[in-house]
């Protein structure tokens, strides 16, 4: 009887440490952004073949970010011109790099969990649906600071440098919410094969 409970427990222990050993993604090693060190950010714990979606959430994300960016040095060659840009705009468009440096991070450490089967898709659904739906506004509307495709059209004050301005940073908020459309397909996908191998290993 003795035999019998020592072999299940030793069975049991072979199990757990198994799945420990099995598991390739290291979540305690906060490695991104380097030296900041917030969140775990690796695609090579992915397997290969199996890394499409966290690098196209990587560019989309990033194309974000460096689109908030471009849109501050747009306010303050407006602001410097004196044209229509306001110092205000500028002061906006720093505060909303720091939001979207913040959402940036948010929304890699959510895909990667998602894509990696370990969170579920609530979160994700939720943030990468208020990313696409920011990239669509402001690839369309002209919001404060922002000057998307509208922006002549429903801003007949603005000069020629922002009708300019509105269509270069109009297509490029388009090309980066077909990116979030790519990225969303990829993760799936991602998920899948490893919601599969995790059942496999099962």
């Amino acid at each position: 009887m003795s035999s019998v409970v020592v072999g299940a427990a030793k069975h049991q222990v072979k199990k757990i440490t198994g799945s420990v050993k099995k598991s390739q993604f290291n979540w305690e090693n906060y490695n991104f952004p380097p030296k900041l060190k917030i969140i775990h950010l690796s695609p090579a714990e992915f397997d290969e073949g199996h890394r499409k979606g966290i690098y196209f959430t990587i560019i989309s994300a990033s194309a974000c970010l460096f689109l908030s960016v471009f849109n501050m040095i747009t306010n303050i060659i407006a602001t410097c011109l004196g044209t229509y840009g306001h110092w205000k705009w500028l002061i906006l468009s720093i505060v909303n790099i720091i939001a979207f440096a913040l959402g940036y991070l948010f929304l890699l450490n959510k895909s990667f969990k998602f894509a990696a089967n370990v969170a579920g898709p609530l979160v994700f659904g939720i943030s990468f649906g208020a990313a696409g739906l920011i990239c669509f506004c402001y690839m369309l509307f002209p919001w404060i600071f922002f000057h998307g495709f509208l922006t002549p059209t429903l801003k007949t004050r603005q000069t020629g440098f922002f009708r300019v301005i509105s269509i270069i940073e109009g297509i490029l908020w388009f090309l980066d919410l077909a990116a979030f459309g790519l990225t969303a397909f990829f993760l799936v996908k991602d998920r899948q094969h490893h919601a599969n191998k995790r059942d496999n290993t099962e």
